[in-house]
């Protein structure tokens, strides 16, 4: 049997892959199934894996070619991010990084570096890529592709340069929304399958029309991979049931606030306590149900919920695939399963999702009908020049692409009070749900046949 390796960095990316029934039965019965995660699984033989590769090898050797490797990606990374932004006139993603990035003094480094080696750059380049054919899987075995997750990620990254270089086809399948606006892709995928036609915009537009190198590649329209489990998976009494054994009572309705990191988007509770005020005036029978990151500020959450007992549920995710920082390492099937019908369900049953930040929740939600609106104004600061921290990145964005608009920004808590009225009192939903934004970005999603429709992109490639 023909084998495959399979770089799926987050617990997410391996998730969504497996729990598609229809792509995984494709790929393990095809193929012999090789893949390299950051996560533990446990006997993954039983999933139909044949062999798992740790992020972090026990070889000194190896560990230390590593360490050379990660030096020269994120020197090309990081130039050819910024040389990416500044192309494609995305000053506002530049700004917005500066800001969260805790090395952001590397990245400047890395771009004064790069340019003032540019004469050597290819010398530089071809070393880089004798270090990644040492270290990586992928020339280890006579693998018939490789499969990319993530095209941004080191590893992923490393190891589709090293199949360029010993003629190995790439495949991509992107499983986030926003890839293609994360910088420069630093190799050549063979193929590229997409969710729809906004991963096709920015591709074509930032990528294929920008660098010569991406002219050749092939890219097909399958859909979002995580759907198929979801729309296969809603059970909503599993959420009633839920919120009856954590509050003793049933509600008439409940809103979904899915929870960041308060680093990265804070005063939270501000706006969510704006919601129970407004509850509280309008005497409404509606429960808040926070959904928080897995191990991330449950203490500040759960006293949260503690002061607003009758509004306010906390619910934590128990598996690792919906955290990417790898706080949780350990990947259960099982819990995972459990986990996307409770996040589907979720969303489907919701009076509301109020979004913190523009995320693919909405997209998620947008699913299953379910309106969502998105305050994109100060909550901490209503008097003072302060903004949302996402406030340009949305507003720009919506000139590039005028879909966005249906992510339903809300600029003032007068306007959020009358749009809680529409939803929740005159339950105007419809004019919420994005179904031309949910279209753009992940096509036919809603049929059930993502899974069918990447394999038999991926079999049509590789017979062709």
């Amino acid at each position: 049997m023909k084998k495959i390796l399979i770089v799926a960095p987050f617990g997410m990316t391996l998730r969504q892959i497996i729990i598609n029934d229809t792509f995984w039965k494709y790929l393990k019965n095809n193929f012999e199934v090789h893949i390299e995660t950051t996560v533990e699984v446990p006997n993954y033989t039983d999933l139909g894996i044949t062999k798992m590769f740790s992020y972090r090898p026990k070889n000194i050797l190896v560990r230390i070619g590593l360490k050379i490797c990660n030096y020269f990606f994120f020197i090309f990374k990081n130039y050819g991010d910024i040389e990416f932004l500044i192309k494609n006139n995305l000053g506002e993603h530049f700004v917005h990084r500066m800001s969260r990035e805790s090395k952001k003094d590397d990245l400047l480094k890395s771009y004064a570096l790069l340019s003032f080696l540019k004469p050597i750059e290819n010398f530089l380049y071809d070393l880089f890529v004798f270090f990644c054919k040492k270290i990586t899987r992928i020339n280890r075995d006579n693998y018939s592709f490789l499969l990319v997750t993530h095209i941004s990620e080191f590893r992923s990254n490393i190891e589709a340069i090293s199949a360029n270089s010993i003629k190995t086809p790439v495949i991509t399948y992107t499983l986030g929304m926003d890839n293609y606006r994360h910088g420069k892709i630093l190799f050549k995928p063979n193929l590229m399958l997409l969710w729809g036609r906004d991963h096709e915009y920015e591709f074509l537009g930032w990528h294929k029309e920008k660098y010569n190198d991406m002219k050749s590649v092939n890219h097909e329209i399958v859909g979002n991979l995580a759907h198929d489990f979801f729309v296969q998976n809603v059970n909503e009494k599993v959420v009633k049931d839920y919120i009856f054994k954590k509050k003793k009572r049933c509600y008439k309705g409940y809103i979904v606030v899915p929870a960041m990191l308060e680093s990265v988007i804070p005063g939270q509770t501000v706006i969510v306590e704006k919601i129970i005020s407004y509850l509280k005036v309008k005497n409404l029978d509606i429960l808040i149900i926070v959904r928080v990151m897995p191990a991330s500020e449950i203490e500040m959450w759960l006293n949260f919920e503690n002061k607003h007992k009758e509004h306010i549920l906390i619910q934590e995710p128990i598996g690792s695939s919906f955290d990417k920082r790898g706080i949780k390492s350990k990947f259960n099937i099982n819990q995972e399963k459990f986990d996307s019908s409770f996040f589907a369900s979720l969303l489907a049953g919701a009076e509301l999702i109020l979004s913190i930040y523009p995320s693919t929740v909405t997209i998620d939600g947008f699913l299953f009908g379910t309106p969502s609106i998105l305050p994109l104004f100060s909550w901490q600061d209503l008097n003072t020049i302060n903004e949302h921290p996402y406030a340009k990145i949305v507003l720009a964005k919506i000139l590039t692409h005028p879909l966005n608009k249906q992510y339903n920004i809300v600029k003032n808590v007068g306007e959020l009070h009358e749009v809680l009225d529409d939803i929740l009192i005159d339950k105007n939903r419809e004019t919420y749900v994005g179904n031309e934004l949910y279209e753009y970005v992940c096509d036919q999603s809603k049929d059930g046949r993502v899974g069918h429709r990447a394999a038999e992109a991926i079999d049509k490639f590789l017979h062709q």
